[in-house]
């Protein structure tokens, strides 16, 4: 019997640990105070290995984002345009998002925006040039009526190369 008793603690040892990878606490971007530089970072295996919590990291950063009570905030989620990646899914709740902003709140989307790095900066305008949920127009007609002060040369990047 103490054979069985040592023998069933050692499975229980074993056992015990890898049960616990499951219970939420040892995830892919779950103890981060950077939850959007993480899911960046892992996209592919955190995609492709917790579904859920990607689009929670997701849909959290854009919930952000769009209350733009910090630019820093609004700054990281559109940082994520660098990524460039054929996930269809994710590009195009990407460019809703950024679509949203800049004709819905334009002037917390071109501070976050030239507060990001150039690539990034460069992937926004071009989402922008080719928008899937907002007329093209009214993209248009929204930064054209901001063009004069300090965003003028975000903006002109915009308008460039559509001359």
């Amino acid at each position: 019997m103490n054979k069985r008793l040592v023998c069933l603690f050692s499975i229980i040892l074993f056992i015990c640990p890898v049960l616990s990878l499951g219970n939420g606490d040892n995830y892919l971007c779950a103890h981060t105070d950077q939850p959007l530089a993480c899911l960046a970072a892992n996209f592919e295996e955190l995609y492709s290995s917790n579904y859920p919590r990607f689009w929670n990291i997701l849909h959290e950063g854009a919930a952000q984002a769009e209350r733009c009570d910090a630019r820093v905030s609004t700054t990281a989620f559109l940082e994520l345009a660098v990524l460039r990646t054929n996930n269809a899914e994710f590009n195009e709740f990407l460019s809703e998002v950024i679509e949203r902003l800049a004709t819905e709140k334009t002037d917390c989307f071109l501070a976050a925006t030239s507060r990001a790095g150039t690539l990034a900066q460069e992937n926004i305008i071009e989402r922008l040039r080719h928008p899937l949920y907002v007329d093209g127009a009214i993209i248009d007609n929204t930064l054209k009526r901001r063009i004069v002060g300090e965003y003028r040369p975000l903006i002109n990047l915009y308008f460039r190369e559509r001359r």
